[in-house]
């Protein structure tokens, strides 16, 4: 699956330079991607580092954008370190891959919401992103370099012939996962910054806020949905204590990391729960 992700989003980029556009093929329509580059970037200790993005506008698949410019909503992956082309072929573009092929995604939440949607990869050595190795940040810091790099998008496409520049613009966040750590810090710039934006909502599903409120709660919900018995709890909650909760109160990130992790493994496979079926009301994400 990743490597024909990563094949497809190869093939679309081509050899895209940087801060320029790349037009994309098959069900995106009028999709297109590209970098920005971001200067004298602190993050990295880099002059220049490139962030790419994946942006497909709403009237492309729509028909027509119609008068108004349809609201901009950004789609923060996670990860930490998440790569835009994932989502956008996985979960709620316009597009799904599949058998190495896209597909239109009838359930795309820009086709159902009338949105365009901006995704980009997160951040230096991840997906198209940079290069080298990934570099850890905090929320505060990442929240402004994604602020800084939508301020050079914005700059970036307001040089288009075909993009409106008159007014501010409806803005949505919406992420999930680790971009529970630093999204409300994003709005947060957004509101008090100088942007062209007019924040109008925040969605987050899944966040990780704190672990050590959220993580102990996933045995306990688990348990109450009879996904495992008094016993898998009782191991689950001894294995949280002594491994997952001692590496975080010791600020040990990398065992916590790995120790925190390994509780996801008490979540159902999809082999043995139909996350995708009608007949069930749970998802992943839920757990």
């Amino acid at each position: 699956m990743q490597q024909a992700l990563l094949a497809a989003a190869a093939l679309a980029l081509g050899a895209a330079p940087l801060s320029r556009a790349t037009r994309l093929p098959s069900c995106v329509g009028e999709g297109e991607s590209g970098f920005v580059a971001l200067e004298n970037d602190d993050v990295t200790r880099k002059e220049t580092s490139s962030v790419w993005w994946w942006h497909f506008p709403h009237g492309s698949y729509m028909g027509s954008a119609g008068e108004k410019q349809a609201p901009l909503l950004l789609w923060l992956i996670g990860g930490p370190g998440g790569a835009g082309a994932r989502d956008a072929t996985y979960q709620a573009g316009p597009c799904l891959l599949e058998n190495g092929t896209l597909i239109e995604n009838p359930n795309s939440i820009p086709g159902q919401l009338g949105l365009d949607i901006l995704y980009l990869d997160e951040w230096e050595g991840a997906g198209y992103s940079g290069g080298g190795q990934p570099v850890a940040v905090t929320a505060n810091q990442t929240a402004a370099r994604i602020v800084s790099f939508l301020g050079a998008w914005l700059r970036q496409q307001s040089g288009k012939s075909d993009v409106k520049r008159n007014g501010m613009r409806d803005f949505y966040i919406m992420g999930y996962s680790a971009a529970g750590q630093y999204l409300p810090v994003v709005a947060k710039l957004v509101l008090e910054g100088t942007l062209p934006l007019t924040l109008r909502g925040i969605a987050m599903g899944n966040g990780l806020i704190d672990p050590l409120t959220q993580i102990p709660t996933w045995g306990e919900f688990l348990h109450e949905n009879k996904l495992i018995n008094a016993t898998t709890l009782t191991r689950f909650n001894r294995q949280y204590r002594f491994g997952c909760e001692r590496a975080l109160l010791k600020g040990n990130w990398s065992a916590a990391n790995n120790e925190c992790w390994a509780l996801s493994s008490y979540c159902p496979t999809p082999d043995n729960l139909n996350i995708h079926g009608a007949l069930h009301s749970l998802n992943t994400s839920d757990i």
